[in-house]
């Protein structure tokens, strides 16, 4: 009784690059994700270095006098830091990322933007306590913290952890305080602020998804290329070979003579 003899492909032919094999191992998939999540989030540096530092600046301009001048250039000091910081970090990262595995620059970027989001909390408390969470004062402060959350959705979406260790020590002390103050008004402001985080952070998670299928896409797309080039090579070298001698046949001397001089 004859056996059937298993049918070759060319993915398993000799000198094909198994690399190409569709059984590629998950956790390369998944570090090669990250890591261009990673990047998505170093290319806004520049974007938060100078955001943070308008925002800052304008708040000075509009407290000038109204807060303690020790306090304003302390405080300024410490942003100014963090923010460089930042910079820091996403050189570090360009030069090193190969070496260090992608979580532990995840935790790295996350600490940092919890560090800016505490810095930022200590001035919205500090100012509305040199003069009061009413008036002028809570307009600049709901205004600020409403720019600064809704700016980092676009820096800050290719990595979520990210975007909540930032935005929520600067959201719900605030809005803590907000809610258990004794005016009616005040306690609805901080109430739409609750209500405006979940909005927001709901619309990160929906870009971060949306992202990270454009980048699984496009890693796709480039699988699929080098699988086709690969594929092209292999039937233009059975198409110019011999297959018992493994020598060139008519139509590989045919080539070789139009492309000799």
């Amino acid at each position: 009784m004859k056996k059937n003899k298993p049918q070759a492909s060319i993915l398993n032919l000799p000198g094909c690059d198994q690399r190409l094999s569709p059984d590629i191992d998950g956790d390369v998939s998944r570090e090669t994700l990250e890591y261009h999540l990673l990047d998505s989030f170093v290319d806004q540096t520049s974007l938060v270095i100078s955001g943070h530092a308008l925002v800052g600046a304008i708040n000075v301009v509009l407290l000038w006098g109204r807060v303690s001048l020790y306090f304003v250039f302390a405080w300024a000091g410490f942003l100014l830091l963090t923010v460089m910081s930042r910079w820091w970090m996403k050189r570090h990262y360009q030069l090193n990322k190969q070496s260090t595995s992608p979580r532990f620059w995840q935790t790295i970027f996350a600490l940092s933007s919890l560090l800016l989001g505490l810095v930022w909390l200590v001035w919205c408390l500090h100012v509305g306590t040199a003069i009061g969470f009413d008036g002028t004062g809570l307009s600049i402060l709901v205004i600020t913290v409403a720019g600064l959350v809704s700016g980092a959705v676009a820096s800050t979406s290719s990595l979520v952890l990210s975007y909540i260790l930032f935005a929520v020590p600067i959201l719900l002390p605030l809005s803590a305080v907000l809610l258990f103050n004794d005016q009616a008004d005040v306690q609805g402001i901080g109430l739409l602020m609750v209500i405006f985080f979940i909005f927001i952070l709901r619309q990160v998670l929906k870009i971060h998804s949306v992202l990270k299928e454009s980048i699984l896409k496009g890693l796709e797309l480039e699988k699929s290329k080098e699988q086709t080039e690969a594929l092209a090579s292999e039937l233009y070298q059975l198409s110019t070979t011999d297959a018992l001698t493994s020598v060139s046949n008519r139509r590989g001397f045919d080539e070789a003579l139009l492309l000799t001089p």
